[in-house]
């Protein structure tokens, strides 16, 4: 057995949970290069990185050897209370299968998908004129979260406050106070919700919660409202990174913008190309809370582990040229950005459309849609990536 040396990380000049990271797939590649299991410094300690594909898929389905409930009770549930992720055995199946009745298939084509496109119309329209826009703040971001207020059933006129609590959520480990104020305000918000829904149900995300049954359990109104505040949590920042990797992985290449707008049965292939290339979720924390050796190294108890999704997903053994934007990829391998095993996002196929559905509209309604400054665009964040900044320019709407 082998161990990592914890006492040299690997770039010891960047926290790689709190630092921009510009050029973070080349650091994967040099740390993918230096082996299986490196250290680097993470939160202010230091974490074992995996690297290659093979093991970063192993570790997301050992849930015995790395659980997903002890990484999430030190960094969500303070401020999002006992969520799905931070559950084990029998109580995360009960609640899985609760959530997860509203992401079904059925409920996602015909409550969800339908507010897509007239969303992705909408936002379209107030910058349409211009000539120019900034995509991230007015378009990926308000899109991801309204695609969940809109089937949450929320007023329009509520969706400004809703977001600007929703947004701090994620901010604990840097901002406690806030993201902690922000979530009793939204609860407290949420729970008048969960009681109208009671009183009246209708067709809408919360509905489908208050109506969830399995094995004779229900949610009730806490249950509800903890699970909407993971929502908020998972589906504003990493699906709207998504939605704007893809846009620049496209819109840097015309030859894929006229496929993408002359073929549209091609944006499937091109959405999981860029949730390849440029994962939303690139480096993912787990706790090893025992002792083990692991795959042929040896790991501390209580150490922190990162799952490395950017480096997987260029790891040659399981992606050939993993540095080329493939429109036409075979992919002999899934992605990791949603995870594997029992927690794989129970969300995933509603963000994939949600990606299509706004390059699309985007490609549609712009049709010389363009990049301001294509090599100037920054993608940047180590745990979730994304573009800082998204100018575009284009001529008159169709």
């Amino acid at each position: 057995m082998t161990g990592v040396d914890w006492s040299r990380p690997a770039f010891p000049e960047i926290d790689f949970a709190r630092d921009d990271v510009p050029d973070l797939p080349a650091l994967m590649r040099d740390l993918r290069q230096r082996g299986r299991f490196v250290s680097i410094r993470f939160h202010e300690g230091v974490a074992c990185l995996i690297t290659h594909y093979d093991d970063v898929k192993a570790a997301f389905m050992d849930e015995e050897t790395f659980p997903a409930a002890a990484a999430h009770r030190e960094h969500t549930e303070p401020v999002l209370g006992r969520t799905m992720s931070t559950m084990m055995g029998r109580d995360h199946r009960t609640n899985r299968a609760l959530v997860s009745h509203a992401f079904r298939p059925p409920v996602v084509r015909e409550a969800v998908e339908p507010l897509l496109e007239p969303l992705a119309e909408e936002l379209v329209a107030q910058f349409s004129a211009r000539g120019s826009a900034e995509l991230m703040d007015e378009f990926a971001r308000p899109m991801a979260f309204r695609v969940i207020t809109r089937h949450m059933g929320i007023p329009v006129e509520d969706e400004p406050q809703i977001f600007d609590w929703g947004s701090r959520l994620l901010r604990f480990a840097w901002e406690p106070e806030a993201a902690l104020e922000s979530a009793a305000r939204i609860r407290e918000y949420l729970l008048g919700v969960v009681d109208e829904r009671r009183r009246e149900v209708g067709r809408d995300l919360i509905s489908e919660l208050v109506q969830a049954e399995y094995e004779t359990r229900r949610l009730d109104d806490q249950e509800i409202v903890t699970a909407i505040l993971s929502l908020f949590a998972a589906g504003i920042d990493s699906p709207a990174n998504g939605i704007g990797n893809l846009i620049v992985n496209v819109l840097s290449r015309p030859e894929l913008a006229v496929r993408a707008r002359t073929q549209p049965e091609s944006l499937p292939s091109l959405a999981e190309e860029s949730l390849r290339m440029t994962p939303s979720p690139a480096l993912i924390p787990r706790k090893c809370p025992k002792a083990t050796s692991w795959r042929g190294t040896d790991l501390p108890a209580d150490s922190t582990v990162i799952f490395g999704i950017t480096s997987a997903h260029r790891d040659p053994d399981a992606f050939p040229d993993p540095d080329r934007f493939d429109a036409e990829r075979k992919m002999d391998h899934s992605i990791l950005s949603f995870g594997q095993g029992v927690h794989l996002c129970v969300g995933a196929h509603l963000a994939r459309n949600e990606m299509q559905v706004a390059l699309r509209t985007l490609l549609d309604r712009l049709p010389d849609i363009r990049l301001v400054q294509p090599d100037a665009i920054e993608t940047v964040g180590g745990v979730l990536r994304g573009p800082r900044t998204l100018p575009v320019v284009f001529g008159s709407a169709s």
